[in-house]
């Protein structure tokens, strides 16, 4: 996992942006990979949860997202592994506490 500045990891994201999904929603790809553990930036592990966990980005018809949990100021871009079991492998890591906190607020 590599850790980047908040304005690195908004150009890797407007970088992949036409792989964007618009639908933020749990769909059945997404489901495959709930209660997964994922590594996170502040140095503890995060499991993937309908509740715990939003979604602040997705990428089309692929295993990837921009994952933050509720109770961390970091987000991690992960990416889905494995056929027979699924596993999720955090690629870049990013301490956006102003970005969470508007997140935070919208999803009381």
């Amino acid at each position: 996992m590599e850790i980047l500045e908040a304005n690195d990891f908004m150009k890797f994201l407007e970088k992949e942006s036409f792989m964007e999904s618009k639908n933020q929603n749990i769909d059945w790809l997404t489901k495959e990979y709930l209660n997964q553990k994922f590594d996170c930036g502040c140095g503890t592990k995060h499991t993937f949860t309908e509740n715990g966990t939003g979604i602040i980005w997705k990428e089309k018809l692929s295993g990837a997202w921009v994952l933050t949990d509720k109770n961390c100021d970091y987000v991690c871009y992960v990416k889905g592994k494995g056929i027979f079991s699924s596993t999720l492998k955090t690629i870049y890591s990013s301490n956006m506490k102003s970005e969470y906190e508007k997140w935070k607020k919208k999803n009381k």
